[in-house]
């Protein structure tokens, strides 16, 4: 049940916008260092091509998987971002959870392009903490709409879609302001953030883990729960890495306290 509200959501969402003139030249898909391979899973949909680990940054796990579905007009796509808690997992959850290749599978017979990208995780000793993980899933949704001519893909209808961790980093992007750079020749930074819908499957209450006992369980206040009740649930190691800092007392610096502020506030439900 839940599948198929999902779909529905998806498709309403694609289908209220206005399609090119079928007529117009077909774009050329380039190879951006990626490989034309067989899809992973049995696709249903005839002319779907899948281009396997197209890097869009410098690091290994700066790569994405695409399906393009065969179509004269360009089409919507959705992004898939994984779970794991920001530690585990990758771009194949989409492959390996017969729910989401269910989906995959219903989105290409509408036209609409499906990507699953990885993102760096947080190390044992973390320095940057969650945001580079953010980050990146950014970078990947600015990297994909750069070439979007390339791909036969419409930069205006894309969907972000993720569970857990992948929510999270979906509803951060969708709730923040745009983060697109204004620079003088157009370039990968200079691509908008905004996005036309989120589909959050198990999302975070937040990321503002020091304000958790005020937001996510104030109920629970008169009950003796508080910041110290966190800490005993997660770790001071969980907290640190998460943040990207070497002491809890850290988290309450000016940097820690402004990226709280400015760059986590956006994700509540």
């Amino acid at each position: 049940m839940k599948l198929t509200i999902v779909l529905v959501i998806l498709i309403s969402i694609f289908s209220c916008t206005k399609k090119d003139d079928p007529l117009l030249e077909k774009p050329v898909i380039v190879d951006i260092n990626s490989t034309l391979t067989s899809p992973p899973f049995t696709i249903t949909a005839a002319g779907v091509k899948f281009y396997e680990n197209i890097q869009y940054g410098p690091n290994t796990r700066n790569k994405y998987d695409l399906f393009i579905p065969e179509s004269e007009s360009p089409t919507g796509i959705v992004i898939f971002i994984h779970g794991g808690g920001f530690v585990a997992e990758d771009k194949s959850f989409a492959y390996t959870n017969p729910k989401v290749k269910n989906v995959i599978n219903e989105l290409l017979s509408e036209n609409i392009a499906f990507a699953t990208i990885n993102y760096r995780l947080l190390d044992t000793d973390e320095e940057e903490g969650v945001l580079k993980s953010v980050n990146d899933s950014k970078k990947a949704l600015q990297y994909i709409r750069f070439h979007a001519d390339s791909y036969n893909i419409s930069k205006e209808d894309v969907v972000l879609m993720g569970a857990s961790a992948g929510a999270g980093a979906s509803l951060w992007l969708a709730l923040s302001d745009d983060m697109a750079n204004n620079t003088l020749v157009p370039d990968v930074s200079s691509e908008s953030t905004r996005v036309k819908g989120v589909i959050a499957v198990q999302a975070q209450g937040s990321y503002d883990i020091i304000e958790w006992p005020n937001s996510i369980f104030q109920e629970y206040l008169g009950e003796g729960f508080s910041f110290e009740t966190i800490v005993n649930l997660l770790s001071d190691d969980v907290i640190n890495q998460f943040y990207g800092v070497d002491s809890l007392n850290h988290v309450y610096s000016s940097e820690i306290v402004q990226e709280r502020i400015e760059l986590f506030k956006s994700v509540y439900l």
